[in-house]
């Protein structure tokens, strides 16, 4: 999960918003890869810099070796398992981290709704008989 604000955001290319709007969809795409053409602005520095290092290294790992660690080997990126503790790597503001079962209450809440699928099937919707 990509949680780091970073001094550049594709929030940017929405308008001038004059309200924090956080981290947007796509983000951590501005750490991997050069976006100068949409982002002229960008000079990677500080931990913008450290924060685009360690997923470069992560990534280039991932693709080399089959295992994303990030150089000094302090990362470790463990495979996500659906049935079991659902480990995922969190890339915050102030540190990366090892979380599990990410959205568990949101999912316990999903769980407990009652279904109602016979309200939402073919037969019990009125038919009609003109286009």
């Amino acid at each position: 999960m990509y949680s780091y604000l970073a001094k550049i955001s594709w929030t940017s290319v929405f308008g001038n918003c004059s309200i924090p709007l956080g981290v947007s969809h796509a983000d951590e795409l501005i750490s991997l890869f050069n976006l100068d053409s949409l982002f002229p602005d960008n000079n990677l520095e500080g931990k913008d810099l450290e924060m685009s290092k360690t997923m470069v290294a992560l990534w280039a790992n991932f693709a080399a070796k089959g295992i994303p660690t990030d150089d000094a080997g302090t990362i470790q990126w463990s495979t996500f398992d659906a049935r079991s503790s659902q480990d995922y790597l969190d890339f915050g503001q102030n540190e990366i981290s090892l979380k599990q079962k990410p959205f568990e209450e949101r999912l316990k809440f999903i769980e407990s709704l009652p279904l109602h699928l016979k309200q939402f099937s073919k037969s019990s919707r009125e038919q009609k008989t003109e286009l």
